[in-house]
């Protein structure tokens, strides 16, 4: 596989936890909303920091992660 295709898989799976997170807590809680995605950006934070050889790729990674997603928040505005 190439990268977009990876990178087409980890949106898909983040789209499906996402899901799942809305249909167990539901869309009146924002706080409740908030921790659960605090908890799944932290999960895939460590997972970065585990995976990669050394802590500063990681870091690299996940500001490019965030770098990434600012974009694309921005076109939806």
């Amino acid at each position: 596989m190439n990268t977009e295709e990876n990178y087409s898989i980890g949106v898909n799976a983040g789209l499906e936890a996402l899901e799942k997170i809305h249909k167990t807590l539901g869309d009146d809680n924002s706080r409740d909303l908030k921790d659960a995605l605090a908890g799944i950006m932290t999960t895939v934070m460590h997972c970065a920091y585990a995976a990669a050889p050394t802590e500063e790729i990681a870091e690299e990674l996940i500001s490019t992660a965030q770098q990434f997603a600012l974009k694309d928040w921005e076109k939806e505005k």
